[in-house]
């Protein structure tokens, strides 16, 4: 006789979500069981529709109540439960039959996996393996007025295995509003039957991840603590995964308070679930960010690597998930915090790589990317966030930097006048901008920009002598004088301003102000080879040759690599004998 199996479930107000729940599970099932709770919407029609047999119950604030009801109708050899907001994933319907159809004769039961996204947890997926495929036999029934089990009378019938049948729960991606309203709902339910059965250890976990859902964590702290009390490992009221979540989550909500002692006792608490389970990847990650906070970067490192580690040996077999791109991720930012800059850059590569979205996984491996000189792949990633929205100071200022390494200046100076339209007084920005025109060969827009940075700067004669470039590059010489006229008055003994001025004078022909200046420049500044350099190139077009082979022969001496100085140290050479000859 063929295995035949029934879908029951119980509902309220579920129009919206039911047909996808139903049309999923339609053809893999003998038999559908709607157990009404008081719909006022179109639940009911929507169920019949799809050839369910619907039933309707009175709510009494009980949901094993209410789930007995359901069981209480089933006519298969098998039991499937599923919630209105839960679908059989794709390829699970077959897998589901075959297990019933091939269950060894000892199997009461399979712990299905329901997976179960939370919306703003940054990665974290609840995967609860719970025994909602059953055999239906007698005395098998849940129990708990919220967050039911079945579990606890199931094994006394038989082993439970798991089967490869994945549903998608969506009922934990509600707004965060939506989450609170259902968190005072349950947390009622909860306390009201903590009060008629004290001993009961799944309501005090229950009550313990509902009271941090709420921020009550002094009762959180509490309720944690009484489940591990109360457990009764023998009876499976929880399975062994979830008494190490506890411990986990436990030490969690401790060092999310911070009173007096929790560190301590949540550090033990985590490690305690470690041991327990070595494969619970979130435990990892909570020493891990506890080590970012401390400033333990390498220690941070080490837990986030470990917790890699911990995800690829568990797979989709743990009780809790964590996304992997975001243990990645964690683990390049304790990189990047050591300035580990290739290793962080592989690290979000590595994130990216399973969520290529992730908007601050982008961002710093462009950050990382910059720091290694790497700046192709910096500007890979700027442009893919740009391609998501990003349109802020930060992310053009770092475009226009990776892009002005990349010597693409036009590009440069234009991803920085769009930084400066955001913050028009940042001078590393105004210089960037500037200098990008100026390499551009665009010299009367980049000496606006200078001029920009010499009004921020009223002090330091370097944008003077950079506006004076641009001013004589653009062909302004009484523009370039006056710059340099007001760099000296800032700092007239500046060995930087006296060979800017005495350089811009040699180019122009006024040999006794530049070798006046350039002297200047080098008795300040012996150690500048270019300095004494153009010292001597004076020399030599004011005639002075004498002089002018001392300053070589100076240059050579101490620089010997510098060709440039040797080719005119014979040059000098040369002159000087021509003179000689003509002299005579």
């Amino acid at each position: 006789m063929a295995t035949r199996i029934s879908l029951c479930m119980i509902v309220k107000n579920e129009a919206a979500a039911l047909p996808a729940t139903l049309g999923a599970a339609r053809p893999w099932v003998d038999e559908l069981v709607v157990v009404d709770t008081g719909s006022t919407d179109a639940t009911r029609e929507i169920a019949r529709e799809h050839g369910a047999r619907v039933v309707d119950w009175a709510w009494r604030d009980d949901f094993a109540a209410a789930r007995n009801e359901s069981l209480r109708h089933a006519t298969g050899d098998w039991v499937l439960v599923l919630d209105a907001d839960e679908v059989l994933a794709e390829g699970s319907g077959a897998a589901l039959r075959a297990a019933c159809e091939r269950a060894p004769a000892d199997v009461a039961g399979f712990e299905i996996k329901i997976v179960c996204p939370r919306q703003g947890d940054e990665g974290l997926v609840r995967l609860n393996w719970f025994p909602r495929l059953f055999r239906n036999l007698p005395g098998v029934r849940f129990e708990g007025v919220i967050h039911e089990q079945v579990i606890g009378s199931l094994v006394a019938h038989g082993r439970i295995e798991k089967a490869d049948v994945e549903v998608m729960h969506s009922g934990y991606t509600l707004s965060p509003e939506e989450m609170q309203a259902k968190a005072r709902r349950n947390i009622v339910l909860l306390e009201k039957q903590l009060r008629d059965e004290p001993d009961y250890a799944p309501g005090w976990f229950q009550a313990a991840e509902t009271y941090v859902l709420l921020g009550r964590l002094d009762e959180a702290v509490d309720a944690y603590r009484r489940c591990l009390r109360v457990l009764d490992l023998g009876r499976l009221t929880l399975p062994p995964t979830v008494v190490a979540v506890c411990l986990q989550n436990l030490g969690a909500t401790l060092l999310g308070r911070g009173a007096a002692g929790d560190r301590e006792e949540g550090l033990r608490s985590i490690e305690a679930a470690l041991a327990l389970y070595p494969d619970l990847a979130p435990a990892h990650v909570h020493l891990g960010h506890r080590a970012l906070a401390d400033g333990e970067w390498a220690e941070a490192e080490r837990h986030f690597a470990d917790g890699i580690a911990a995800a690829e040996r568990a797979g989709d077999r743990g009780e809790y998930q964590i996304s992997p791109w975001l243990i990645h991720f964690l683990h390049g930012c304790a990189r990047a915090r050591q300035e580990k800059h290739d290793e962080a850059l592989a690290a979000f590569d590595a994130a990216l790589a399973l969520n290529p979205r992730h908007a601050e996984s982008l961002w710093l491996a462009a950050l990382a990317a910059g720091h290694a000189r790497q700046w192709e792949r910096g500007l890979a990633a700027l442009e893919r966030l740009g391609r998501l929205g990003r349109d802020d100071f930060p992310f053009h200022a770092q475009r226009a930097q990776t892009l002005a390494a990349l010597e693409r200046h036009a590009e440069a100076a234009e991803a920085a006048r769009r930084a400066l339209a955001l913050e028009p007084g940042s001078v590393p920005v105004l210089a960037l901008a500037a200098e990008s025109l100026a390499r551009a060969g665009r010299p009367a827009e980049a000496a606006e920009m200078y001029e920009r940075v010499a009004a921020a700067e009223p002090a330091s004669p370097a944008p003077l002598l950079a506006l004076a470039q641009c001013r004589e590059q653009a062909g302004d010489a009484a523009g370039m004088m006056a710059a340099y006229e007001r760099a000296v008055a800032l700092a007239p003994e500046a060995p930087e301003v006296l060979f800017a001025l005495g350089s811009a004078c040699l180019r122009g022909g006024a040999l006794e102000t530049a070798e006046e200046c350039l002297a200047g420049a080098v008795a300040g500044a012996p150690d500048r080879p270019d300095y004494r350099l153009n010292l001597a190139v004076c020399r030599i077009k004011r005639g002075a040759l004498a002089e002018a082979g001392d300053a070589l022969d100076a240059i050579v001496a101490r620089w010997p690599e510098m060709k440039h100085a040797r080719d005119l140290r014979g040059i000098v050479e040369r002159l000087a004998r021509v003179t000689e000859v003509a002299a005579r």
